[in-house]
């Protein structure tokens, strides 16, 4: 028998101020994903700034942002817009089937939330 990964060791991966919840751990692997308010803490900008940002887009706050999955060999990250619209902002096409093998998770997983990260970005300046 196959042991897909440890559930409890997975259920929720920090990677820098976002949140990925495990949603469901094979066909597909999926994520919520879900910043933290400490993300405006790593931009150059004034508190004032930061206030308004923080005010500004408070539902990025409070909602799912983006969407991670792997199917069929088909991994996409999609950042998810406040008007609950998408757009795929990341997409690769690793050995795994319906999930991933432990060596190339994080790998996926970081380059997903980079591109979210840079759409996020893009869109508050």
């Amino acid at each position: 028998m196959v042991s897909l990964f440890d559930n409890s060791q997975l259920e929720i991966i920090y990677i820098n101020n976002y949140k990925l919840i495990l949603t469901c751990s094979a066909y597909p692997e999926q994520y919520d994903v879900f910043v933290d308010e400490k993300w405006l803490n790593e931009l150059n900008i004034s508190d004032e700034e930061k206030i308004f940002l923080k005010l500004k887009y408070l539902n990025y706050w409070k909602k799912t942002i983006g969407y991670l999955r792997l199917r069929y060999s088909h991994f996409t990250a999609e950042f998810i817009y406040e008007n609950d619209n998408y757009e795929i902002v990341y997409e690769n096409f690793p050995e795994s089937y319906g999930f991933f093998d432990k060596n190339e998770r994080m790998y996926y997983l970081h380059e997903a939330i980079k591109n979210i990260n840079n759409k996020l970005l893009e869109i508050i300046k």
